[in-house]
């Protein structure tokens, strides 16, 4: 459409309403006369006007505010927003002030477990295992771990020998104590001679001489010292000892 396509004169200072129907006017953007002829490669530009202040053009320049000149306090408007802004340098000492008041309370579990009695109870009822005479039993409703100590498995063969010695009969024939006890042990014992037997202490050594008159029988690997057999002389086999029997019992043996 072009300025010669309507002409509208107007005779006196009445206000004139002209209308024209959409169908009069035809043509596009790029068909004017101070627009620009194609759209190709102009995908995502802004119109402007020119600088030559003709017509418009495509451009892709950002749009400058420009300064703001006066004083600070009276752009209102500007000023309360600025008020708005968090002040940087205040950040370090807000934080501390806030985090102090936090715990792990206000701080969700992740990865890092946080500790609990039932999570250290089955940590450790995995950990401690059983071994030779040591058994562990684990109460979860308990929380007790208890230990049993078992010395089945186990005898002087598994004990290192400390301060406490144990027999041997080098130690035993190497202890000068040995003689002297024994002889002390026979020098307590009472022996008294009988009409059949006759005993003689010598040193650790008791010797027993049977009379002959004596013996009344002799069976069972026994000499009977007596008509009744309540008295006898004998070699125990089981012991390899000497023994004299006197009313059902022992009264020496050597």
């Amino acid at each position: 459409m072009t300025s010669e396509d309507i002409n509208v004169t107007i005779a006196d200072s009445e206000t004139i309403a002209v209308a024209i129907s959409e169908s009069a006017i035809t043509g596009s953007f790029l068909s004017l006369d101070d627009t620009p002829d194609s759209y190709s490669g102009k995908g995502g530009y802004f119109v402007k006007v020119n600088s030559g202040a003709t017509g418009l053009e495509f451009s892709t320049e950002t749009t400058s505010w420009g300064e703001i000149t006066g004083t600070l306090s009276n752009q209102t408007d500007l000023q309360t927003a600025l008020n708005l802004k968090y002040n940087a340098a205040s950040f370090n000492t807000d934080w501390d002030a806030r985090f102090a008041t936090k715990t792990t309370t206000n701080l969700s579990e992740g990865t890092n477990l946080y500790y609990t009695d039932e999570r250290v109870d089955d940590r450790v009822s995995s950990l401690i295992q059983n071994g030779t005479g040591l058994t562990w039993t684990y109460s979860d409703l308990g929380n007790t771990l208890t230990g049993n100590v078992s010395l089945s498995s186990f005898s002087t063969t598994n004990l290192a020998e400390g301060t406490n010695l144990y027999y041997t009969e080098d130690r035993v024939n190497a202890n000068s104590n040995v003689s002297a006890n024994t002889s002390a042990r026979h020098n307590a014992v009472t022996v008294n001679d009988s009409t059949t037997v006759n005993f003689t202490l010598i040193g650790q050594s008791i010797t027993a001489d049977v009379q002959t008159l004596g013996i009344h029988n002799f069976k069972n690997d026994k000499v009977y010292l007596s008509e009744d057999e309540l008295t006898y002389i004998w070699k125990n086999p089981s012991t390899g000892n000497i023994e004299l029997w006197k009313d059902g019992g022992i009264i020496v043996e050597w």
